[in-house]
C-alpha cells in the first residue's frame, strides 16, 4: 500500500508505478519469450511459455479508492527513461512489467492505493488472486 497526501493549497495531480522485471523461467535469458495481456484496465498478465517446468501466470493489479487513469507498460527501455505515455503491452526482447496509475488529489486529501503482484498455475488463478486481494 502506498499513501500519498497533498498538502499543497491546489490540486496535485500524481502518477505512482509498480514496475518489475519478470522472468517467469529458469533465468533472465528466458524473459524475452513472456506473453502479455490485459486481464482488466488496471490488471496485467503475463505468462513465459518457454517455461516448462512450471507452467505459471503473473498478474499485476492495482487499485485505488479515487477516479484513475490506468497505463501498463512491458517495454523495460522506455519506462526506463520516463517514457510513460507508451501503453504497449507487447513485449520487447528485455520486458518489464510496469503499472502506472495518474489521479488527481485535492488540496489536504490523501489516498490509499494498492498494488498486488501475483502468482498462479492457471492465468485465472493469477488474475483472481490479484484482483480478489484488491477488494
Amino acid at each position: 500500500d502506498i499513501t500519498l497526501e497533498n498538502k499543497a493549497d491546489r490540486r496535485k495531480t500524481l502518477e505512482c508505478a509498480y514496475y518489475t522485471e519478470p522472468v517467469l523461467g529458469v533465468n533472465r535469458d528466458t524473459a524475452r519469450h513472456i506473453q502479455a495481456a490485459h486481464h482488466s484496465e488496471t490488471c496485467l498478465l503475463l505468462h513465459n511459455p518457454y517455461n516448462t517446468a512450471v507452467p505459471c501466470h503473473m498478474a499485476l493489479s492495482g487499485k485505488s479508492p479515487l477516479p484513475v487513469e490506468a497505463r501498463m507498460t512491458t517495454d523495460r527501455a522506455a519506462f526506463l527513461r520516463g517514457d510513460w505515455q507508451t501503453a504497449d503491452i507487447d513485449p520487447t526482447g528485455d520486458p518489464c512489467a510496469a503499472l502506472l496509475l495518474s489521479l488527481s488529489l485535492a488540496p489536504d486529501q490523501s489516498v490509499t492505493i494498492r498494488f498486488t503482484l501475483a502468482w498462479g498455475a492457471p492465468a485465472e488463478s493469477a488474475c483472481r488472486m490479484a484482483t480478489d486481494s484488491l477488494a
